[in-house]
């Protein structure tokens, strides 16, 4: 059985990260009731975690390993610790800027990996090890964060601060046996925080809906409010045969055809849309001017090449066809509104889907916006672009 511990925190992982991944903002329906679609960035959110090598190369022994031919033992082994190791980085935005105090906010993010191939592939049983390597990096994350300094860390401890974060995968197929059927792979998790405040482990009853064993406290010792913590999780695989991921390219993020350009000396500009915020994201059956008709419109569109999505070895068709990999884009922004958040980027059957834009208006007030599109692929693979219009 069990410990009482372990199934406390194994149910607080459950309970927070479950709760984060179904539930998003509240939909209601009538005529009187405005929601905030999930496109829109009006809190502290993680938009996208990105890896570099979602499926890690494990190398076999330098004598039967194909990419080291030719190579020196040393060169050998340097090659495959470099093809074992998995790059993160953060898209964190924080829409509130500044805390009830009136001054600026620091986003703490902490990230903590090291567990590989829980049980049934459990990500809630990673919950004891999580604890243990927060316990270890405790000491010198509290000092860095009172001194305003990058923590140093324990060498060899997986854990890391900051937007990136970068960890060695072990051999993690050998050690599981192979299945009776489907393909032989090892998995391994890496937790992210990212918080408003300083990080501690929750003392109180862990095992209760909406907490993660790992708090997030003000300057009290009091936990923070949703709007102040966010933590997730991502994964990372590495498999028997050798079968890698690639990102999904990205070339371009357009308004009405035209690339939207990274120098911010050359962003476009664009007039309000008069139509205010409470009148925006009614239903549609209420008796009111759509506001996408009320306000100039503009072509959102993120542009992929048409091959962008890669056969998925795992995926057959009716006829045993060796299908391709599910591609989507979703669309964020801070400030004004979307006709739609996700779009289909490729089928696996039928395959690319050229219509993948949405529509977008303006805010009510002049600023600055910020568009994000982030593209996924259904084995992990991601990518984000970011840029930015000004309103007038």
């Amino acid at each position: 059985m069990m410990p009482s511990r372990k199934r406390s925190l194994r149910r607080a992982l459950l309970a927070t990260l479950g709760a984060t991944a179904l539930f998003g903002p509240a939909v209601f329906s009538g005529c009187a009731t405005s929601f905030t679609p999930p496109g829109k960035v009006d809190t502290l959110r993680v938009l996208a975690v990105t890896i570099d090598n979602p499926y890690v190369y494990t190398c076999l022994p330098p004598a039967e390993e194909p990419k080291c031919k030719g190579l020196s033992e040393e060169d050998c082994t340097a090659l495959c610790e470099s093809l074992r190791t998995a790059n993160f980085e953060m898209e964190v935005h924080d829409a509130y800027g500044v805390n009830e105090q009136g001054s600026e906010r620091l986003i703490n993010i902490l990230w903590i990996g090291g567990c590989f191939n829980p049980e049934g592939d459990q990500y809630a049983l990673c919950a004891e090890p999580l604890i243990k390597v927060f316990e270890a990096a405790g000491p010198a994350l509290a000092e860095a964060i009172q001194n305003g300094e990058p923590p140093k860390f324990p060498p060899g401890l997986p854990v890391g601060y900051g937007k990136k974060f970068s960890i060695t995968v072990p051999d993690i197929v050998s050690s599981r046996p192979k299945p009776d059927f489907g393909p032989h792979y090892g998995i391994g998790y890496v937790f992210f925080l990212a918080c408003d405040g300083r990080f501690g482990i929750v003392e109180s009853d862990p095992s209760a809906a909406g907490t993660f064993p790992i708090g997030c406290l003000d300057g009290e010792g009091r936990p923070v409010s949703a709007d102040s913590f966010v933590p997730g999780y991502t994964q990372v695989y590495s498999f028997a045969d050798g079968r890698l991921n690639e990102n999904p390219v990205v070339t371009a993020l357009t308004m009405d055809g035209e690339p939207l350009p990274e120098d911010f000396a050359a962003i476009p500009t664009v007039p309000t849309c008069d139509v205010p915020p409470q009148d925006r994201n009614l239903p549609p059956s209420c008796s009111r001017e759509d506001p996408f008709t009320a306000c100039q419109t503009y072509e959102i569109k993120v542009q992929v090449p048409e091959d962008v999505a890669e056969v998925d070895p795992d995926a057959t068709g009716s006829k045993d066809e060796i299908l391709t990999e599910t591609v989507w884009v979703s669309y964020h922004t801070d400030t004004g509104d979307f006709d739609g958040d996700i779009k289909l980027v490729n089928d696996p059957t039928t395959g690319y889907s050229a219509p993948h834009e949405v529509k977008w208006i303006p805010p009510a007030v002049p600023g600055l916006a910020t568009i994000w599109a982030v593209v996924r692929d259904a084995r992990g693979g991601s990518n984000v672009v970011v840029r930015t219009v000004r309103v007038e």
